[in-house]
């Protein structure tokens, strides 16, 4: 409050309240109302008074109001209805409700915040009690309001970064095939004793970096998919057999020009069935094998082990006999858009997703991926899904 002079007078001026809020205040007693209106309205806030809940739904669906004030016993609508009424309107889901009423039966208490209200103080009223509680309440409204509009701020942000990406794969896959397309053309066309001798090796360079792009590009879309938990899940049996199988056509040609022996073995498991997303699976398991070769030196081998875990889980185990990792970089690898070495220096390409999207596809089925590595003595990545997805293979199923 502050105190200004002129030459006639003194003039009290109230300095702005910033609690202060628009109040529907509901009571069918009119001495009630009129020394409600008096307190609130002394406290600084604007305050609407009416007689019956059903003035009060009118008001409500008419009119913006910061908190709604009433007894349980109304004429027409009651207290409870109309709590119920304002929970089930979009508009009014999230305004906040103080009881005020003489109904101390637990019961009522117990009806009233199980439908709805806020807070809920008796008849006598403590007028300074119930101006601490329209204060803290407005409060505690604002701060939701506040965090409301953070997420909903996030959650658009998150679906701009989901449109930008599909129309990025949209815009760049087709320049991209063509690229790659035509790249090959060249390959198979080019005559061995072209002028320029590095000629082949100019075109194979495109047709590489197209797809690494492509492949990049795949790798974008899909984490965000599996981050936003937009997947949808194409779940059949399948033996590991028909898995590895599909896991070959996925791998990257890149792979077939390195002088590095991938091998399968699903001997110990060759009995069973894994209910799951084939193509998400490959997907994963892939990318291990990928990851396996790029960081494996030449002439050396990568196996892929398809097993019976004890409990009955199957496990999809990838080794390899690289560099190895140590925890750090364990961790770091599995973070979208990270990579074990600096990434001014690194010796390998990708955007560094592989391992996050293989571990957030092992976690929608159920299970995990775990890393086991050792620098200079190789890594052994595993995808292992739960029992309850593994069963034996019978005389009556088809090898999916």
């Amino acid at each position: 409050m502050t105190l200004r002079h002129d030459n006639r007078t003194a003039v009290i001026s109230r300095a702005p309240d910033k609690a202060a809020a628009r109040i529907l205040l509901v009571d069918d007693d009119p001495k009630f109302r009129s020394l409600g209106a008096a307190k609130l309205s002394g406290d600084g806030h604007d305050v609407v008074e009416v007689a019956s809940g059903e003035d009060a739904w009118k008001k409500i669906q008419t009119q913006s109001y910061s908190l709604v004030i009433f007894d349980l016993k109304l004429p027409h609508i009651d207290g409870f209805t109309l709590i119920e009424r304002i929970r089930d309107n979009a508009s009014t889901r999230h305004l906040p409700i103080i009881v005020l009423t003489s109904d101390t039966d637990p019961r009522a208490i117990n009806k009233a915040y199980s439908v709805g209200a806020t807070s809920y103080l008796t008849k006598p009223v403590n007028w300074d009690l119930l101006g601490h509680q329209v204060r803290s309440t407005l409060k505690a409204s604002h701060t939701e309001e506040e965090l409301r509009t953070a997420r909903e701020v996030a959650e658009g942000a998150d679906r701009m970064k989901d449109n930008l990406i599909k129309v990025m794969g949209h815009e760049l896959r087709t320049p991209l095939h063509q690229i790659i397309g035509f790249a090959e053309v060249v390959q198979q066309k080019l005559d061995a004793h072209a002028q320029d001798p590095n000629m082949h090796e100019f075109v194979d360079s495109i047709a590489d970096a197209g797809h690494q792009l492509l492949s990049t590009l795949g790798d974008m879309m899909m984490l965000s998919r599996l981050l936003s938990g937009n997947v949808a899940m194409e779940e059949e049996r399948y033996t590991p057999e028909k898995l590895i199988e599909r896991t070959l056509v996925r791998l990257p040609n890149e792979i077939s020009r390195r002088e590095i022996s991938v091998h399968f073995d699903d001997t110990g498991i060759d009995e069973a069935r894994v209910q799951c997303d084939s193509r998400l699976v490959t997907y994963a398991i892939a990318n291990l094998v990928s990851n396996a070769v790029k960081f494996s030196p030449e002439d050396t081998d990568v196996t892929v082990t398809a097993m019976r875990e004890p409990d009955g889980a199957a496990s999809f185990v990838v080794r390899d006999h690289g560099v190895g990792m140590d925890q750090t970089a364990i961790d770091s690898y599995l973070k979208p858009f990270a990579q074990a070495e600096n990434p001014l220096i690194r010796s390998s390409e990708g955007a560094g997703l592989g391992l996050a999207i293989s571990k957030a596809i092992a976690e929608l089925h159920g299970g995990h991926l775990t890393i086991q590595s050792s620098q200079e003595a190789g890594t052994t990545a595993s995808i292992n899904f739960p029992n309850s997805r593994v069963t034996q293979r019978t005389t009556h199923q088809l090898v999916g």
